[in-house]
């Protein structure tokens, strides 16, 4: 019996250890993290682990389409928040498109134009413009 309750005090000792070292670890992350450098590391691995693409070629895109949103066209600067354009993308096929502002970015989601392509935006655009002229005429 003493060599099993020794044991097991061996054995939560050392769980003591490495929780305690794995808490300094997540707090050493959590530091570098908010500083720049870590900030443009966690950036570059989420434009790699999300879209397959890289920060050179962000900023390619960012330079094709002078910082302006693909579809709106008002530059980032204008965004309320002032976030970066979020990176477009096909959700079935994972191909890149552009970059967009948040709002048009949610407003393609929300039409599922991967799942439907075109035609929900297309009844949309119709939807909009018979109500126009129902006003106006």
């Amino acid at each position: 019996m003493a060599k099993k309750l020794a044991k097991y005090v061996a054995q939560q000792k050392e769980y003591q250890r490495t929780k305690q070292a794995k808490e300094l670890r997540n707090k050493a992350t959590k530091r570098y993290a908010r500083t720049e450098k870590g900030k443009q590391a966690n950036w570059r691995l989420h434009l790699r682990r999300h879209y397959g693409i890289t920060i050179e070629e962000y900023n390619h895109m960012f330079e094709k389409q002078k910082g302006c949103c693909a579809i709106c066209g008002k530059h980032q600067l204008e965004n309320t928040k002032g976030q970066a354009l979020g990176v477009d993308h096909n959700h079935k096929t994972g191909q890149v498109r552009g970059l967009l502002c948040s709002p048009c970015n949610q407003a393609i989601g929300q039409l599922k134009v991967d799942e439907l392509g075109v035609a929900l935006f297309l009844k949309a655009i119709d939807y909009i413009n018979r109500a126009k002229e129902a006003t106006d005429g």
